[in-house]
């Protein structure tokens, strides 16, 4: 293997990934942001590259995210990003939102 010299590269910023979810039956698209890069967009760019990834490649028909109810800001991503609300439960003593999104057949 050749020698990557990472030296060069930036530290990361985040997190993004596409994993079961807690139920079993989905797949959940997670993100976490380093508090320094909120605001500027980059998580709205990061996760439609990844939903694109989800669909052209992996040929996923639908995701879900789960994020707590109090938090606004990842409320708005995942409606930006054309999720919906599917339910509310109580998880770790917080109420948490599932939503859910459909993605078109790519051919």
């Amino acid at each position: 293997h050749p020698h990557l010299d990472r030296s060069s590269r930036p530290p990361p910023i985040g997190l993004l990934t596409l994993d079961p979810h807690k139920g079993g039956q989905d797949i959940e698209l997670s993100y976490q942001f380093l508090p320094d890069h909120w605001g500027q967009g980059l998580a709205t760019e990061a996760c439609q590259a990844l939903l694109t990834h989800a669909q052209t490649t992996l040929h996923l028909s639908t995701l879900i995210s789960e994020t707590q109810a109090a938090n606004t800001a990842s409320i708005r991503l995942l409606t930006r990003l054309g999720f919906t609300e599917e339910t509310r439960l109580t998880r770790y003593n917080q109420t948490q939102i599932i939503f859910r999104k459909h993605l078109d057949p790519y051919p």
